[in-house]
This record gives structure tokens, C-alpha cells and sequence, in this order.
């Protein structure tokens, strides 16, 4: 595998312990190329950051190349135009597959492992409508949902892109390995934003997360708790601009209570692939609204973390147990109902505020 002085360094750059998309960003952004990024980090006495050797850097180039593994910069005009929208999308991405899809429209079905029967199907017939309509079908190759949304695309002799948590290399679950190679085999795509090699560890599947709703203009929630990778994936869909949608559920199916909660703070009603299909009449692909990975790092950070978010800490003195509306709320933090969404849906997976109906939110007194 050939790569130029400037792409040896930022893959070597993105092998470095302590070295994310936003640190690239910022080194691209101040030093002007990877390669002088990369050595401000090999001269750097920063213990919290390891500098990644030319040898570990020709390990996985050379691991790529025995297992038929492609590196996509994000530089080359192949890259997902989508993705590129997020301001910590990947600076490579290693791929496995047919290229050429990346340019197809994409949508992203997420959901619970532990789906039900009617879950499946659903999310199975949705996943072909799509595909027959000439959408490519994005999913996380998890148990449950996941996989019944690439089994609908392949059964409809459609195109459908998995995202892996880990390396290529180590498909996960194991099981699903032959839903990976009958994925290749029909003209899909994997993709990973790690080396072939990494191991599939809980800190790497929020990162995915940001990947799978990154590719579509729209995703879909049919089956999720409240406290989930789906509504991790469904906030950052939120935070790019992209259209949320959620399966409406019984109240008494903790399976629902993800997605019905999700349509209490405004996402669009999911019954049937007609529902999503009117989205990809426009084809506007930028995110709507400046998103929370718009900031640097530590302003992220502080946003993010409810503990010391301005705007977070500001709507839990405003409220009390009696609800509130959106409305209220937007006028007295002064803020728009994107950004609001955002903050609340931070406030509710750590329990801190309660939905009711006709959009209003109160503080959950403990």
C-alpha cells in the first residue's frame, strides 16, 4: 500500500495514545499539515500522549494489505460528504468492500440487542422498503436490531454499510461473522474508524455511534431502553442536524421507552418507511443547527457534563416538579429549541428531568 509522506503521517499521527479527531484538528489547524503535527507530538513532554512508531505504523499498513483492508482519507473525494459535516469525523477510515456506496444516499437503523419478535420484523421490513428504494441501509452489526436492519437491506438485494466498533479484523460479535461476509459478497461495505487489529472495548462504541448517524440524513429508533447506545447515537444524530426517528411503543415495554421517549422531545413519528423516505426528497445534506462538536474539546467538555454545563445548570434552577414548557424555557435561557433539545436530552438520560405531554419537562426531585 503506497501512501504519501503527508498520509503516512496522519495515519501514524491517528495510532498515537492520547491523540483524537479534535487534537488532529487542532495540529492541522495551528501547524498547517500532519506531518508537522506529527512531530510536535514526537518532540511533546506530555505524558498523557504516546507517539506511535514507524514500525507499529507498518504493522497495520501491512496488516491492511493481508487482509484486503482499504484506507480511506478524508481528504480523498471518496470520503462520505455526510460525515465530513461533523467536526470530529474520522481522518481515515479503514473500509472493507465496495467503495463506490459511500456515495449512495444512506439511512441509519439503530436499536436494542435484546429485541423483540415484532421489533425484528418491523425494523426487517422497514430495512427492505429501504433498500428497494435505492437507499443504503447503515447499521453497528450488533445483535438484535442491528442485524435485522442488514439482513432486510441484503434481502432486498440492497446495499448495506456496517460500522464496527473495532477492527475489521475482529468482527463482532462473532457470530455475525457470517452476516459480515454474506454483507461483502452482496456489494455492501464494513468500516471502521480503528486498526485491523483493535479489540472491541466498551469506550470505542460511543465513538462508532457518531460514525453511523454521521453517513445518513436520517435515523431510525424502532427498539431501545432509555439508557442506551441507540440514544447516544440518536443525540448525536440531533447534534448534526440530522432527522430523528422513533417507533412509537407500548409504555409497557421497556423496549419503548427509548423511542417514546424520544418523540416527547420532538422526534418524528416512525410507523412506516414512507415516514423517512419524504426526507430524501431534499438534497440539502448540511446539518441544520451548529452542533456541540462545533466547540473545542474543553467547551465541549463543560457542555456535555451536566454538572458543569451553563445552560444545563440554568434549566434545573428554572425548573421545579410542576412542568414547563419548551417554549418558557427557550425564552428564559435565551437559547434555540436545537441547542434546548440537546441540553434536556443530556438532563434526562442522567435522570435529572422528567417528559409529560404537549412538550413540557419538570425536575425530578429525589
Amino acid at each position: 500500500m503506497q501512501l504519501s509522506k503527508e498520509q503516512y503521517a496522519c495515519l501514524q499521527l491517528s495510532l498515537c495514545d492520547g491523540i483524537g479527531p479534535m487534537r488532529m484538528n487542532a495540529g492541522l489547524e495551528k501547524l498547517g499539515s500532519y506531518q508537522a503535527a506529527l512531530a510536535a507530538v514526537q518532540g511533546a513532554k506530555n505524558r498523557k500522549i504516546s507517539a506511535a512508531s514507524r514500525t507499529d505504523t507498518d504493522k497495520v499498513l501491512s496488516a491492511c494489505v493481508q487482509q484486503n483492508i482499504q484506507i480511506l482519507f478524508k481528504d480523498n473525494p471518496q470520503y462520505p460528504a455526510p460525515l465530513k459535516y461533523i467536526s470530529d469525523a474520522p481522518h481515515l477510515l479503514y473500509l472493507k468492500g465496495d467503495i463506490s456506496i459511500l456515495k449512495k444516499p444512506c439511512v441509519s437503523i439503530v436499536g436494542t440487542r435484546n429485541a423483540s419478535i415484532n421489533g425484528l420484523k418491523f425494523t426487517e421490513k422497514l430495512s427492505k422498503t429501504f433498500a428497494r428504494e435505492g437507499l443504503c441501509v447503515v447499521s453497528g452489526l450488533a445483535r438484535g436490531i442491528d442485524a435485522a436492519a442488514h439482513k432486510g437491506a441484503i434481502g432486498a438485494q440492497g446495499k448495506t454499510i456496517a460500522v464496527l466498533a473495532g477492527g475489521l479484523g475482529k468482527i463482532y460479535p462473532p457470530e455475525h461473522t457470517n452476516l459480515a461476509k454474506q454483507i461483502l459478497e452482496d456489494g455492501g461495505l464494513l468500516i471502521s474508524e480503528m486498526p485491523p487489529h483493535t479489540e472491541h472495548i466498551a469506550p470505542l462504541f460511543p465513538r462508532r455511534n457518531r460514525i453511523v448517524s454521521g453517513l445518513s440524513k436520517a435515523l431510525c429508533v424502532t427498539e431501545s431502553a432509555l439508557k442506551s447506545g441507540s440514544l447516544i447515537t440518536a443525540r448525536l444524530a440531533l447534534e448534526h442536524g440530522r432527522d430523528v426517528f422513533a417507533v412509537p411503543g407500548h409504555p409497557t415495554d421497556p423496549r419503548a421507552i427509548g423511542p417514546n421517549s424520544l418523540l416527547k422531545q420532538g422526534a418524528l413519528w416512525l410507523e412506516g418507511a414512507s415516514d423517512v423516505l419524504t426526507v430524501y426528497k431534499s438534497e440539502e445534506n448540511a446539518p441544520k443547527e451548529p452542533s456541540l462538536f462545533d466547540m473545542p474539546e474543553e467547551d465541549r467538555a463543560q457542555n456535555t457534563s451536566d454538572s458543569k454545563a451553563p445552560l444545563a445548570d440554568k434549566i434545573l434552577t428554572l425548573l421545579t416538579n410542576t412542568p414547563t414548557s419548551l417554549d418558557e424555557l427557550c425564552k428564559e435561557t435565551e437559547t434555540n429549541i436545537t441547542t434546548l433539545t440537546t441540553t434536556l436530552t443530556l438532563l434526562d438520560m442522567d435522570g435529572h428531568i422528567a417528559w409529560h405531554g404537549s412538550n413540557k419537562v419538570s425536575k425530578v426531585v429525589s
